[in-house]
């Protein structure tokens, strides 16, 4: 975990998994549809293992997105997870 996920959970939100980005909405949608506040955030070049490739990692974290989700709030109390 990194400084972005450590601020996120403490914010109340997961983060569930990386998407290239053409793909992200499938997701969005379909999490919003289960009761999830959704949110996109471009991928750190650090969250990816070590490699002897610097413009390989740029490339891939150009393409990909971070989902983050919290259950959305209700009665402006947000719901416990699940």
């Amino acid at each position: 975990m990194n400084a972005r996920d450590d601020g996120m959970e403490r914010n109340g939100w997961t983060r569930r998994f990386v998407v290239v980005r053409d793909r992200a909405s499938e997701f969005v949608e379909m999490y919003r549809a289960m009761g999830y506040e959704v949110r996109l955030e471009p991928l750190d070049p650090e969250q990816l293992p070590a490699s002897e490739c610097g413009d390989c990692v740029q490339v891939t974290c150009a393409g990909c997105v971070v989902i983050y989700t919290r259950r959305r709030e209700e009665n402006g109390e947000r719901r416990a997870p699940t």
